[in-house]
């Protein structure tokens, strides 16, 4: 919040940015003057108790400015992105509004008084527009929250070294001491699992299939690539960051951080905060991945269309292999799966408020049709979430297709010959549509776009005859081929998944209460948020807390459609 904007406050001088280190050379009167001014909202935010964990900052100004010289001269010449800062600004500076500095005063418009050094800066800095819509924001929050005003607590996440901010919510006085999970996937499953971590001791997850219907076809490229706005893309990053803290997660035999060569059309502006090489050279690509082809085949050129980047973060895991480790300890915490039932409906009590499903099963006389109770039903069930029956949020069905195959070396354990080359990266073609990534096992996946040929939503999971399975198999290894000739021409197109993957309407997450005692958990992007959303969605439902992080993605927004 301090060092860009003292970095980029260049309206004395050349006009350069000045690095860190000379901040704190040439401008720590003024350094020192903004912390203070920040120093009363710092405490009001950190001086609050969760009620997992205690959570208090008796930090001086003097603590606060030796933090922050050491931490800046561990990298003396850095200078802090000032586009990346405006891409965040709501949540980095903004943050200061919404605080109540105990003056008396909830009103945003009122801290223009109280921090008015900070202010001064933003509209030199960010701009006299950008100030103007933080405060008007701000403004509009406290309009909705002034007869009720919500209560701020920082809510401890242990389970990957995370700490949210929020603010309880008023309108639910029920502990929460057992749920319902409608859905056992890749988000279902990490939900359950979290709820157990956070002390819920009745959870039951309602699920079929064994590892989800959607999972299994995807071919969970763990990634925050290209994921606008910047709030957006954060949340994916920091969903990259739960697979690494995740203890379960990150021990995942299939687990593979390779980092991703990705080809797109355009040119792309990169504002800074992801891990990003590039436009690369022919050279380069073929240092990182030797096997690549960003060729089209009807380019007679010999360098490649179009640019191509490498995300170094970025990973892909058996989407099976992580689904069955989260179920697995789920199960060790008291979580019952039940897959000979499938939810049909909500329970709802005199008042109204959703307390368990409706589950049928079927017997040899027919089906039977049982009550389920819990304290809360939570739907994570994909693309199945649109079902009125399940609260009805509004989704765009999108069929999805991914093929497997094997190298000929593992086909036939008696060949002499010398092993298929291995993949190093994966490879991402947005020009063509095709992407194709390794397994650690040597398991080939395969898709996008070019491979949906013939696939709708009505077909999808149809059975077809012998030969037109053949002759899609024959068609998806001559398309994915050309992305990565060599290996994938060693190698035998074995079986497909299809599914229809989840989308809400406007792209984003739908990740809150539908109604009292309902609430919705859905997304595309799930295998990379997965360890992310499963452990914020069970902190909201156990400490009864709406998260900030999780604002933008609530089911409310879609009221006036």
């Amino acid at each position: 919040s301090c060092m860009w904007l003292l970095c980029h406050d260049t309206d004395t001088g050349d006009g350069e940015p000045l690095t860190v280190q000379q901040v704190h050379d040439l401008k720590q009167d003024e350094l020192e003057r903004l912390v203070k001014e920040l120093l009363p909202a710092f405490r009001d935010l950190t001086g609050t108790e969760s009620s997992s964990t205690e959570i208090s900052s008796s930090a001086t100004l003097g603590d606060i400015l030796d933090y922050m010289k050491t931490y800046s001269l561990s990298m003396p010449q850095a200078i802090p992105s000032k586009a990346l800062a405006m891409a965040e600004l709501r949540d980095r500076n903004g943050v200061w509004f919404t605080c109540n500095t105990n003056n008396g005063t909830d009103d945003p418009s009122q801290q223009i008084t109280l921090q008015p050094f900070h202010c001064e800066l933003l509209e030199r800095v960010a701009g006299k527009e950008a100030v103007a819509e933080l405060l008007k924001r701000q403004r509009q929050q406290s309009a909705e929250t002034s007869n009720n005003p919500p209560k701020a607590k920082l809510v401890p996440i242990p389970a990957i070294d995370l700490v949210c901010s929020g603010n309880s919510m008023n309108n639910n006085d029920n502990n929460i001491h057992s749920a319902i999970v409608v859905g056992g996937g890749i988000i279902g499953s990490s939900i359950a699992r979290a709820l157990t971590q956070r002390g819920v001791a009745d959870v039951t997850v309602y699920d079929p299939t064994p590892a989800g219907k959607t999972t299994p076809a995807s071919w969970a490229w763990l990634n925050a690539n290209q994921k606008p706005p910047h709030s957006y893309k954060s949340l994916n990053q920091m969903g990259l960051r739960g697979w690494r803290s995740d203890a379960i997660l990150r021990s995942l035999p299939s687990l593979k951080w390779t980092g991703t060569l990705v080809r797109t059309k355009e040119k792309l502006e990169l504002t800074g905060g992801y891990t990003t090489e590039g436009p690369l050279s022919p050279e380069r690509i073929q240092e990182l991945e030797p096997e690549a082809n960003f060729t089209s085949t009807n380019n007679t050129e010999t360098e490649t269309d179009g640019y191509v980047y490498y995300f170094a973060d970025e990973g892909h895991v058996n989407p099976h292999e992580a689904v069955l480790a989260l179920r697995q300890e789920a199960m060790e915490n008291g979580v019952s799966f039940v897959s000979d039932e499938r939810v049909v409906g909500l329970v709802r009590n005199q008042d109204g408020r959703v307390v368990g499903v409706t589950a049928k099963a079927s017997v040899d006389a027919g089906e039977t049709e049982t009550e389920q109770l819990a304290d809360v039903v939570i739907v994570a069930a994909g693309a199945n979430s649109s079902d009125e029956a399940l609260g009805g949020v509004p989704l765009v069905h999108n069929p999805s297709r991914t093929y497997f195959a094997s190298p000929f070396s593992t086909l036939d354990s008696s060949t002499s010959s010398s092993p298929p080359p291995f993949l190093n990266r994966t490879l991402v073609d947005m020009v063509s549509a095709l992407y194709v990534a390794q397994r650690t096992d040597g398991t080939f996946v395969a898709g996008g776009g070019a491979l949906k040929f013939g696939l709708s939503t009505s077909n999808c999971d149809k059975l077809l005859l012998p030969e037109d399975v053949l002759k899609q198999m024959t068609e998806a290894q001559k398309l994915a081929q050309q992305l990565a000739p060599n290996p994938v021409g060693h190698s035998c197109f074995t079986h497909k998944e299809e599914a229809i993957k989840p989308m809400p309407k406007d792209g984003f997450p739908i990740l809150g209460y539908l109604e009292e005692g309902l609430y919705s958990a859905v997304t595309h992007s799930g295998m990379t948020m997965a360890p992310l959303i499963g452990q914020l969605v069970a902190a909201e439902v156990r400490e009864q807390v709406s998260l900030s992080i999780l604002d933008d993605y609530r089911p409310s927004r879609f009221d006036d459609n």
